[in-house]
């Protein structure tokens, strides 16, 4: 006896479910706009380096939000922060700014690590 799918079911390769939905969520996609991020982190003691990786960032669009992944007055103050040696400070705002980004990729209602806390 095989079971007819009824017109509420999603189609067997639909990435919302059937079989394909395991091999999806066992792929992890390698995300190159939080490395850019993980790249600025690195660069927080080498300001003019840093600048590149920021302006970087203010340039790649997420169609998420409509918007850059960097907003331009977190880049200046970031930029500030570094140039006057307080890295801490920078690094929180870059990790913020990259812990909003992961969090704007979850689907609504998963627990994300936004959430979490």
């Amino acid at each position: 006896m095989s079971k007819e799918p009824t017109s509420d079911d999603p189609p067997a390769n639909s990435p919302w479910g059937g079989p394909s939905q395991r091999g999806l969520k066992m792929r992890k996609r390698q995300d190159q706009d939080a490395d850019l991020f993980r790249a600025a982190l690195q660069l927080l003691d080498d300001p003019e380096r840093l600048r590149h990786a920021l302006l970087e960032l203010s340039r790649t669009y997420n169609p998420v939000t409509n918007a850059s992944l960097l907003a331009g007055e977190t880049r200046y103050r970031v930029l500030e922060l570094a140039n006057r040696g307080e890295a801490d400070g920078a690094r929180r705002l870059l990790e913020g700014a990259l812990t909003r980004y992961v969090a704007s990729g979850q689907p609504p209602g998963s627990a994300g690590p936004a959430e979490e806390a």
